[in-house]
């Protein structure tokens, strides 16, 4: 994140605890849904996560291949490509 951002590695803690901070919700801001090992921003739309999910396949040369990835958990991979699918499918 901090490479993306410019926020100094040891700032991006902070940065995420803006949201807890200026908007609090019961449990905070980061969630993982199911049993995934995805840990996202609750109230994100779809079509950012997927756009996010993308850019990180990307970053993590997964382009051909997510699988390469190793999840703990069995439905990482398929939320992660489904949430590809709906960024593509948006923007098509």
């Amino acid at each position: 994140m901090a490479q993306y951002s410019d926020i100094p590695a040891g700032e991006i803690p902070t940065a995420l605890e803006a949201f807890d901070r200026f908007f609090p919700i019961a449990g905070g801001w980061l969630t993982t849904p199911g049993s995934t090992d995805i840990h996202m921003l609750k109230m994100v739309p779809f079509i950012f996560q997927g756009i996010g999910a993308h850019q990180r396949r990307i970053q993590y040369n997964l382009v051909d291949n997510l699988s390469a990835l190793r999840p703990s958990a069995p439905y990482t991979i398929p939320d992660l490509a489904r949430r590809i699918s709906c960024a593509v499918d948006f923007l098509l």
